[in-house]
């Protein structure tokens, strides 16, 4: 049996490219097909898709919070959203080969 592959696709959607699992920044659970996998708190307020291109993997992504020490974060009252969040998914023990795409085509 060949490793498993999960590719995720960050943002609102739709998912026009096959093989990948929409994450639209919900809350760390178990989620369709056996997979449990979210963020440390709810994000689908970031959730954006610019469809800026047909290239959904391109247009499509939830934006991390900023750094607490950025200009944005020490404004009386910031206009964006600075409480931390991470992403995490259940896996086996092992090693993996992870590959990230980040950025905001806009």
């Amino acid at each position: 049996m060949g490793p498993k592959t999960h590719k995720f696709l960050f943002g609102k959607g739709p998912v026009k490219t096959e093989g990948y699992i929409l994450d639209n920044g919900e809350v760390y659970g178990p989620k369709e097909g056996g997979i449990t996998y979210g963020w440390s708190r709810n994000m689908t307020a970031n959730a954006r898709n610019r469809e800026l291109t047909e290239v959904d993997l391109q247009a499509n992504f939830v934006m991390f919070p900023p750094d607490l020490k950025s200009k944005w974060c020490l404004q009386p009252k910031p206009k964006v959203d600075c409480e931390p969040a991470m992403w995490q998914m259940d896996v086996e023990p092992g090693y993996y080969k992870i590959k990230i795409s980040a950025g905001d085509p806009e």
